[in-house]
């Protein structure tokens, strides 16, 4: 299985192989995923790349099911195991039409993947840099998990900022209250006045 834009040197293939005094595979092209806008994707570079999604740390499952389900009749939305992916892995069900990626719908699948996602599964796909009550309070508030990483930061910080960014007087007070609600929620955790 490769991309359509093979399609083109398969027949010298075909005869390189018989040259060869080798058994002919069979050959099947998908057409190739496109951008919103109709352009070409790029699996190294560009702000779609596989590098990019990792540095966003997107769950490595969403992009799975995400990409093995755009140009069929599945539905993007359910969200299920490798193993039941391969079970369910069918060619038939796919377009021959082109295929287009939305990375609006990965991060909404994202998001909503990791606010239902307990702290021993992350685990299991990173190490994380907070423990997990702080992950409890921020995972329905965040689309992907370097957002929880960068807020644990912010809240853990001592607001050295200035040199980096400009801040307003505004957005510090936010901050501060933010942190001080975090830092409120975890004692009352802690001291078993709340329960999350």
């Amino acid at each position: 299985m490769r991309g359509d834009d093979h399609l083109t040197n398969t027949a010298a293939q075909i005869q390189l192989f018989k040259m060869l005094d080798s058994k002919v595979p069979e050959f099947g092209h998908f057409p190739l995923i496109k951008s919103i806008s109709g352009e070409g994707l790029s699996k190294r570079v560009g702000k779609d790349s596989i590098n990019q999604l990792r540095s966003e740390k997107v769950h490595p499952l969403i992009i799975i099911n995400y990409l093995s389900k755009i140009g069929t009749s599945s539905s993007v939305e359910r969200i299920i195991g490798i193993d039941k992916l391969i079970q369910e892995f069918d060619l038939k069900i796919f377009s021959k039409n082109s295929i287009f990626y939305d990375p609006n719908d990965l991060h909404r699948m994202n998001s909503k993947y990791l606010k239902e996602l307990g702290f021993d599964e992350l685990k299991k796909i990173t190490n994380p840099i907070f423990n997990q009550s702080f992950w409890e309070i921020v995972k329905s508030n965040i689309d992907n998990i370097k957002e929880a990483e960068d807020w644990y930061e912010i809240i853990n910080s001592e607001l050295i900022l200035e040199d980096k960014v400009v801040l307003s007087n505004d957005l510090k007070k936010i901050i501060c209250r933010i942190k001080t609600c975090y830092k409120t929620l975890l004692f009352f955790k802690n001291n078993n006045h709340y329960q999350l």
